[in-house]
């Protein structure tokens, strides 16, 4: 490690232990707000493909893996993408 780094992380320690440890503040009434429960699959894949669309963005629905394959064979294509990840 550099000097300068060293520094700067044994200001960050040190600031760190010599602050007392003040009680954390209950949450504000408007954050507690209960977790919303899931419904079966297809209502949430509707309502996550709302939640896209209202923020803008375009979705397609696929039924098939060769569906999916043309759709994003598409999307390459229009999109113009030159690098992609994937992670399952």
């Amino acid at each position: 490690m550099n000097p300068s780094r060293n520094e700067i992380l044994n200001r960050v320690r040190a600031a760190l232990s010599s602050t007392t440890r003040a009680p954390v503040s209950p949450l504000p009434a408007s954050a507690r707000v209960a977790p919303r429960v899931a419904g079966d699959a297809d209502a949430e894949i509707d309502s996550m493909l709302a939640e896209i669309a209202r923020l803008g963005g375009t979705t397609r629905r696929v039924a098939s893996r060769d569906e999916l394959q043309a759709a994003l064979r598409e999307l390459v294509q229009v999109e113009r993408v030159k690098k992609a990840t994937l992670w399952q």
